[in-house]
């Protein structure tokens, strides 16, 4: 609980900051402000994750290549802004109707904030390590050159770089993560943990512990509310027979492994190895880390409040199910219907989602009063413009 309310009241801080903040605005929304401060932090905190860059400056570069922004729109701060304004406009509405209180919620807010800061602090500590030079560069170009279809290697310099980053930031992670777990006391309920990857789930445990780390337990019941609610939110799903129901499914395991209970248990014991960690070397009072989980929970916000408010036109009828069954027959070579509905239905309930979801932003917006003071994203920081009244 503490933990939970700790971190409602970093999100709390961090959207009170913008009205008492003397940094220009540059959008009201119904008279909140977000602030260029606050934007920024969000925006270069995003784009730093996303490209596994050290510094701002980086970002900078990357954003001045129009091609890049091309494929990544993110990277221009206009574009930027009004993603924020969108999922802000849906998070004041569940925060007015009180959806943010749901315990279901909090759950999932205290899962980004683990999941992401064991991240974070990942990148924090190794990718000073991770170095890719301007030879490795070129032999994956000369090797691969026919799969840049024309791409000059100036072209395919980023792209190729962000590659191979990525590849030594996992195998960095891997020896990392090992050498935590290495230096941990971790002892397992064997006799639990087997019977949590019974088929049967009457055999499953009810309760005692599963794991213990540095004395700390993680029990059955943590463990089920996390497991539960994690795939619910994954999926769409309502409830926890619909999970049991997906996690069933052999094929469905071998699309996403967290399905098996296993599997999620060990990557749930990672997380928390490194999660201590990050506490212990005071990672969570970055800035950007702040501004990365405030990002991921307003999008959970957008999508938590869209599931509550349109559960029964997220529905699926089994004639919905057939119809798409017999129009892209071939696409399913020869899979009984019974084998491929569920399938099916998580893809239609995903498109009737996200259909559901514009239209909820573009009313909303309709229904806000929504300011835009953009000259300030284009002034230099020391020009007037930035300087402008912050009424």
């Amino acid at each position: 609980m503490l933990k939970r309310t700790a971190l409602f009241a970093l999100i709390a801080l961090f959207l009170g900051m913008s009205a008492c903040s003397k940094s220009p605005w540059v959008a009201k929304i119904d008279g909140k402000k977000i602030t260029l401060d606050e934007l920024n932090t969000l925006y270069y905190a995003h784009n730093k994750t996303y490209y596994n860059f050290k510094t701002n400056e980086e970002v900078d570069k990357i954003a001045a290549d129009s091609v890049e922004k091309q494929k990544n729109p993110l990277l221009d701060k206009t574009f930027f802004l009004d993603e924020v304004i969108k999922q802000r406009i849906v998070y004041f509405k569940a925060e007015k109707e009180k959806v943010l209180s749901d315990e279901e919620f909090k759950s999932l807010v205290q899962s980004i904030e683990e999941s992401t800061t064991a991240q974070y602090m990942i990148k924090v500590k190794i990718l000073d390590k991770i170095q890719v030079s301007d030879k490795e560069i070129e032999d994956i170009y000369n090797t691969e050159k026919e799969a840049f279809k024309g791409a000059t290697l100036e072209q395919a310099t980023n792209y190729i770089k962000q590659q191979l980053t990525q590849k030594k930031l996992s195998e960095e992670t891997n020896k990392f993560v090992t050498d935590l777990k290495d230096k941990a006391a971790i002892e397992k309920n064997t006799e639990a943990i087997t019977a949590l990857s019974d088929p049967d789930i009457s055999k499953h445990p009810k309760d005692g512990f599963l794991v213990k780390i540095d004395g700390k337990e993680i029990t059955v019941k943590e463990f089920s509310k996390v497991y539960y609610v994690q795939i619910k939110n994954m999926y769409n799903l309502d409830t926890n027979e619909e999970v049991d129901k997906i996690a069933a499914d052999p094929q469905q395991i071998s699309r996403n492994p967290f399905l098996n209970r296993g599997y999620f248990l060990e990557e749930m014991i990672k997380q928390k190895i490194v999660y201590n960690q990050a506490k212990a070397d005071k990672i969570t009072d970055d800035a950007d880390l702040k501004g990365i989980i405030r990002i991921q929970v307003e999008t959970l916000a957008l999508g938590f409040y869209a599931k509550k408010k349109f559960a029964k036109d997220l529905e699926v009828t089994p004639k919905e199910i057939e119809d798409v069954y017999m129009r892209e027959q071939a696409r399913f070579k020869g899979v009984p219907v019974t084998n491929a509905e569920e399938y099916i239905k998580q893809a239609l309930k995903s498109e009737k989602f996200q259909k559901n979801v514009a239209k909820l932003i573009t009313d909303l917006k309709d229904e806000a009063k929504i300011e835009k003071n953009l000259e300030v994203l284009e002034a230099k920081p020391d020009s007037k413009e930035t300087k402008k009244d912050s009424k």
